[in-house]
């Protein structure tokens, strides 16, 4: 990886992340207040956010990726209905593990760094939405 450029402070609307001291290693934050992660797997995490991108650009907040999991930021408490077997949940209090903010990789790209950064800052991406998809691409319709 290549070092960030600037350690200026992650910016985002409420919920919002503090800023990284060490700006070119991983670093963790306990989730919340506020907000809770959702781990996908990355091969379901992707065609998931991409369809939720398709409904709309703006549906979809930050998105991480480490060891092989896609990171979406919800709101607390979104743990219900339950996500498909595979996905972990992160619920407030727990330690979070989020790749430094100038780590950026593209969709379609491999390795850890952070997905989608949206232009706003905005953080959270609906579960209400987020958990149809994510249970489509993890449990297929028979043909």
């Amino acid at each position: 990886m290549t070092a960030c450029l600037t350690s200026s402070p992650t910016q985002y609307t409420t919920p919002h992340l503090p800023s990284v001291e060490a700006p070119d290693v991983p670093w963790q934050r306990q989730a919340g207040p506020g907000w809770e992660v959702v781990l996908v797997p990355e091969h379901t995490a992707r065609p998931a956010a991409q369809a939720l991108a398709g409904l709309s650009p703006g549906l979809v907040g930050a998105v991480f990726c480490l060891d092989g999991f896609w990171g979406f930021f919800v709101p607390e408490e979104s743990d219900v209905p339950r996500w498909p077997a595979g996905i972990r949940y992160l619920k407030a209090g727990v330690t979070v593990t989020l790749p430094p903010a100038c780590w950026k990789r593209p969709w379609t790209g491999t390795g850890p760094g952070w997905v989608h950064r949206p232009a706003g800052g905005r953080l959270l991406t609906p579960p209400l939405l987020l958990h149809p998809m994510v249970s489509a691409v993890s449990h297929p319709a028979p043909h």
